[in-house]
């Protein structure tokens, strides 16, 4: 075991080799659970949780794990508290990737937000200009004059969705609303 605890470099290979231990002294996690009674009662589901999870277990954890659970001596239990402490520190050092992902910044939450309006704003823009166009086909019964109210709605609502969306005006012109 103290060669294998030695080689170990990540928490992985800490909770292999303690798995192995649990192996090799040929427990299940029902007897740890009922070991660990007699100091510090610990939840078969928690034996399992930790033993095949990817996080090292407390320093208090650890201890009863070995001396009460597994029957470890305390003397040989030294070399897992280092091991594991060693492996906490490198890690600490190295810096690990975070669990959680990142909350988005409010840059780019305003800036999805604002393409979905700019799409929602040109989509009406699009529907103002059919529904004009086509009701100006119903009234008069003649397709120039509803295609060019269609024709000069779509234009307007464009203008308009543009300025609602803060969005700059064409090359060359002038600025009409700021």
């Amino acid at each position: 075991m103290h060669t294998a605890l030695a080689l170990c470099t990540t928490a992985k290979d800490v909770l292999q080799v303690m798995r192995e231990l649990v192996a090799d002294r040929g427990l299940t996690i029902a007897d740890l659970e009922q070991r660990s009674r007699r100091e510090y009662p610990i939840s078969g589901a928690t034996f399992s949780h930790v033993l095949n999870g990817e996080d090292l277990p407390t320093t208090e954890w650890l201890h009863i794990f070995l001396t009460t659970a597994c029957g470890l001596e305390q003397e040989r239990t030294l070399i897992w508290h280092h091991t594991v402490t060693r492996i906490k520190i490198a890690t600490l050092r190295h810096g690990r990737l975070p669990q959680e992902p990142l909350p988005e910044s409010p840059a780019v939450v305003a800036e999805r937000s604002l393409a979905v309006v700019r799409t929602l704003l040109f989509a009406l823009a699009v529907l103002l200009a059919v529904a004009g166009g086509l009701a100006v086909y119903v009234f008069l019964h003649s397709a120039l004059p509803a295609f060019v109210t269609g024709l000069t709605t779509f234009a307007a609502s464009c203008a308009v969705a543009a300025y609602m969306a803060g969005a700059e005006p064409p090359l060359g012109a002038r600025p009409l609303w700021r």
